[in-house]
């Protein structure tokens, strides 16, 4: 009986420095932690709004025009920098929107750091960014570029393309372009010619009126300008107009306007008898359109005749000028 107890004492403190033993041989150093570098991808730029016609209008009261992307990131648009749309003449115009021309160019930039857009198209008045949506969420992986935009009156008739750029400046940039977009003629008078004063005439006689300038025109395409002369009077007696060819002398109570568009010396050769409704007098000019404010250096020379046998006193009659495409 006293046995015992002395042997269990023994077995339990043998279990315990057994169990010491074996904790000292499986003690190891720290592990070390796994890692990789997440690699960043460039942006996709795809969806591009298919092309249309635009129509310019007089100062900038164009409808309004928008061209959408969608913009797209692997690894969310955390790291996009910019979007452009170029949007630009096809053959007057550059790809890469270098030109500050408002006749050929027109670029809107948004920049994610203010989430904001920037029209750069150079000194236009009319090119106009009308409230264009980003709809940018930074943790998103896509979104919808929506840019809106009214057309310059100075925007060339023709062919344009657009393009619209995404970029990431580390991990690059993609595009995507479209070149069925266009512009329509737009022509207008923005100030129109002088007033000329020929002076007193006696029946039968003329007067001439050299370099006259057709007034301010705005046109973005190749134009021709027509004259139109109302009758002439003096309040209360009217001298119309005798219409017929240059070389026909008006009658009494007549008179005949007579023109020669390019010239700044007035010649028979090549003038065209004014009528009452438009008569073309300068034709294929501005080829190449005008600048926003217009051009005002295109020219004609005119001759007066009055046919007489009206009251002495003052004769005056509007002189319309009005532009259209070249026929």
């Amino acid at each position: 009986m006293g046995c015992g107890p002395r042997r269990r004492t023994w077995v339990g403190l043998t279990s315990v420095a057994l169990i010491a033993s074996v904790l000292t041989a499986v003690a190891v150093t720290p592990g070390q932690a796994d890692e990789f570098g997440q690699g960043n991808t460039a942006p996709v730029v795809s969806a591009l709004t298919a092309g249309f016609a635009m129509q310019p209008a007089a100062n900038g009261t164009s409808d309004t025009y928008q061209i959408n992307a969608e913009i797209t990131d692997a690894n969310t648009l955390l790291d996009l920098d910019t979007v452009t749309l170029c949007l630009y003449h096809t053959t007057q115009g550059t790809s890469t929107c270098s030109s500050t021309a408002a006749r050929n160019t027109m670029k809107i930039v948004w920049t994610q750091a203010t989430n904001a857009f920037a029209l750069t198209s150079g000194a236009s008045t009319y090119w106009a960014d009308q409230t264009s949506v980003s709809n940018y969420v930074a943790t998103n992986t896509a979104m919808v570029m929506n840019f809106k935009f009214k057309v310059s009156e100075a925007a060339l008739q023709g062919a344009w393309t657009a393009t619209v750029t995404a970029l990431d400046t580390s991990a690059g940039e993609d595009s995507a372009t479209n070149a069925d977009y266009s512009v329509a003629y737009y022509g207008a008078v923005d100030t129109n010619r002088v007033s000329q004063d020929y002076g007193t005439l006696a029946k039968d006689a003329s007067a001439t009126a050299q370099n006259i300038s057709h007034g301010t025109l705005q046109a973005n395409g190749a134009s021709d300008i027509y004259y139109a002369v109302a009758d002439l009077t003096d309040g209360t007696t009217t001298m119309t107009n005798a219409g017929g060819l240059v070389t026909a002398a008006p009658a009494v109570t007549e008179f005949a306007l007579d023109c020669l568009g390019g010239s700044a010396t007035y010649d028979n050769t090549g003038a065209v008898r004014i009528g009452a409704g438009a008569t073309e007098v300068h034709s294929n000019i501005l080829t190449g359109g005008v600048v926003e404010g217009g051009n005002n250096t295109n020219v004609a020379s005119c001759r007066l005749t009055s046919g007489g046998q009206v009251p002495a006193g003052p004769y005056a009659g509007a002189v319309t000028v009005t532009v259209g495409p070249e026929s």
